[in-house]
């Protein structure tokens, strides 16, 4: 799959210093009319890092971009996104194929209910995507697929930014897709999705489940300054 990109020069010349993702003050993206539950997965950054989201991380990263347009694949809830907005001077547009959003359109970000590859120029052209949008049951055949498939897109068209991709530990699959990538990538779990918490249906036995955030450097220019203490 091909696409003809008017600009594929979107070189991101950027530093991420890891003490800095924890300095983020979500509160600001937390409208009332969000309910409870969600506000309480979004702001969950207390206590211990070792289970936080990624969301600090996605507003975090929104900074290092103005005046662009920033991708989410993978909308959900829609929560990556609202992260994603945090700085206002960009656009964000977050892809699904289904509508299981729980908060509404802000100012700057856009939900669009359509195949990612219709879009193509429009992807290839963003500095940033942030890919959320896996397959994760277990035993299931297509686990890791349209991971692979998305990243063979952007090689295959020479893709010159940066790319977040979630829960790079959550499967044998994509454990070993994250591995074989030879671009330059960089393992933010630690300031990222490190751990979720989860409960077994039969015996309500609490677990832990290793994710992970991993980022892609197509375009050979970030510089990571880990400074940041483990918890």
């Amino acid at each position: 799959m091909s696409a003809n990109v008017k600009n594929t020069e979107n070189i991101c010349n950027i530093t991420i210093t890891t003490s800095e993702v924890f300095d983020i003050d979500l509160t600001s993206l937390c409208p009332d009319k969000i309910r409870q539950k969600l506000k309480r997965d979004f702001l969950n950054q207390v206590q211990s890092r070792w289970f936080q989201q990624h969301y600090n991380l996605l507003a975090y990263l929104s900074t290092k971009f103005n005046n662009t347009t920033l991708i989410e694949v993978g909308t959900f809830r829609g929560l990556g996104a609202l992260a994603l907005s945090y700085n206002k001077t960009n656009k964000v547009i977050s892809y699904d194929i289904q509508n299981l959003r729980e908060i509404n359109n802000t100012d700057n970000i856009e939900f669009r209910i359509k195949n990612i590859y219709d879009d193509a120029e429009l992807i290839l052209d963003c500095p940033f995507i942030f890919f959320d949008a896996g397959t994760y049951e277990f035993d299931d055949p297509d686990a890791g697929k349209f991971e692979k498939e998305f990243y063979n897109f952007l090689t295959a068209n020479k893709y010159k930014g940066i790319v977040l991709y979630d829960d790079i530990y959550l499967s044998k699959e994509i454990s070993n897709f994250w591995k074989n990538i030879k671009q330059p990538k960089h393992d933010l779990s630690k300031v990222g999705h490190m751990y979720s918490r989860g409960v077994e249906q039969n015996s309500k036995r609490k677990f832990f489940t290793k994710c992970g955030s991993g980022l892609i450097d197509f375009s050979g220019n970030v510089n990571i300054v880990d400074d940041c203490q483990q918890p």
